[in-house]
C-alpha cells in the first residue's frame, strides 16, 4: 500500500510541477493552509426566563404576566445584574380554550379565558450564581427557564489572542 500511495503522490507531483514553474513568485517555496482553535472559559450565561399566566379577561392575564416578569428583573438586579444585561424577549397574549368532552364521546372547544406569556433574557457575568438566579426567579413568579447559554463579551479579544499565536 505504501509504494502505491508513494507513486500516486510521484504523479501528482509531477502533473502539478509544471502549472507552477512558470509562476516566479512561487518558485522555492511551499504555501500552507491551517486552522487553529482556542478553548476558553466562557465569561457570560445567557438564560430566559419566562412566566405563563392566564385570567379570565386579556388585562387580568397580562397583568399577571407582567408582575410576574418584574419579579425576575427584580431578582436579577439584586444579583448585582446591571440593567443593560436584562431585557424582555417576549410578550404574548392569546385566548386560551380547553377540549369538553360531550356524552356522544365528541369534544368541542369551549372558551377558558386568556393566556399571556412574558419571556425575560439576563445576562450573568458572575455564573456561579446562575443557580442561585434561576431558583429566585422560580420564587419571585416565574414558571419557565427556556434556555441557557454560555457566551464571551468579547469574541474578537480570544480571536486576536489565536492570530497572534503564529
Amino acid at each position: 500500500m505504501r509504494t502505491s500511495a508513494a507513486a500516486l503522490f510521484g504523479v501528482v507531483l509531477t502533473l502539478c510541477g509544471p502549472a507552477f514553474a512558470d509562476d516566479d513568485d512561487r518558485a522555492g517555496r511551499i504555501g500552507v493552509i491551517g486552522r487553529a482553535q482556542i478553548e476558553t472559559q466562557p465569561d457570560f450565561a445567557s438564560v430566559e426566563i419566562g412566566v405563563q399566566t392566564k385570567g379570565e379577561t386579556p388585562a387580568a392575564a397580562l397583568d399577571a404576566a407582567s408582575n410576574a416578569a418584574k419579579g425576575i428583573i427584580a431578582t436579577a438586579k439584586e444579583l448585582g445584574v446591571p440593567d443593560t444585561d436584562i431585557g424582555t424577549s417576549s410578550v404574548t397574549l392569546q385566548p386560551a380554550s380547553r377540549q369538553i368532552r360531550q356524552p356522544d364521546g365528541s369534544f368541542r372547544e369551549q372558551s377558558d379565558g386568556y393566556a399571556a406569556s412574558n419571556r425575560v433574557v439576563v445576562r450573568l457575568g458572575d455564573m456561579p450564581k446562575l443557580g442561585e438566579l434561576m431558583r429566585r426567579a422560580l420564587d419571585a413568579g416565574s414558571n419557565r427557564i427556556d434556555g441557557v447559554s454560555f457566551g464571551l463579551r468579547d469574541p474578537g479579544k480570544v480571536q486576536g489572542t489565536s492570530r497572534s499565536l503564529r
